[in-house]
């Protein structure tokens, strides 16, 4: 119980602005084509470690009185805040995230996180309800994770929505473009020239079916 009532107090200090003990993740969100897939995994099997799986269940939860959900002015329903509840065979974590954007493209340049383990998930979903959130999104998804040097690559296949591959660094970082670029420059050792990124998350793709979040990156 007092790991459960720790890690709501961290929550709700995060909600008050006190975002301190916030982690910067600065990763690249993107899919490629089945061979390339084949091709991704196989290069990971031979230059980097394995870490394991997960099957993950993530309830994303939103507060009525205060929505964290927004129509953008590309008319599609936006969120730059979630709150979650992530339930793993591994065992479960409460996080909360804040999309930091570029004011001019409007892309996620990196994403202040929070995160706490917990030690029952349910305890949690069933306490944000009774604090007036509802249950807004489920997202479904089993993950293969690799690391190799300062990156971590994790490959979601994502109920409903398919192959994933995200790439992030491990490292600290004050630029977040710097960040992005060594990420880039990372994916061309490992022959990948050309993917399609997702300047959002599994749940706009779901708030928003049919809606192209993706992008054509081609690397030089």
């Amino acid at each position: 119980m007092k790991k459960i009532v720790g890690a709501l107090a961290l929550v709700c200090g995060v909600f008050m602005g006190i975002n301190n003990a916030a982690n910067k993740e600065i990763e690249i969100k993107f899919t490629l084509t089945d061979a390339k897939v084949a091709e991704f995994r196989q290069w990971l099997a031979k230059n980097a470690k394995y870490v394991g799986q997960q099957n993950q269940e993530e309830h994303y939860v939103n507060n009525p009185a205060k929505s964290f959900f927004f129509t953008a002015k590309q008319g599609y329903v936006d969120a730059l805040k979630a709150l979650r509840v992530r339930k793993t065979d591994q065992g479960d974590w409460v996080c909360y995230k804040y999309s930091n954007v570029d004011p001019v493209t409007g892309k996620i340049l990196y994403k202040s996180e929070c995160e706490s383990k917990v030690e029952n998930g349910d305890a949690f979903i069933e306490m944000f309800q009774n604090l007036g959130f509802t249950e807004t999104i489920l997202v479904k998804k089993r993950r293969t994770i690799y690391m190799t040097g300062d990156f971590e690559i994790v490959i979601d296949d994502v109920e409903k929505l398919g192959t994933f591959i995200e790439v992030e660094l491990k490292r600290e970082c004050a630029d977040a473009q710097d960040g992005i670029a060594a990420i880039n420059q990372f994916l061309k050792t490992m022959g990948v020239n050309e993917y399609n990124q997702f300047h959002r998350s599994y749940i706009h793709m779901f708030l928003n079916p049919g809606y192209n979040f993706s992008e054509t990156v081609k690397l030089t």
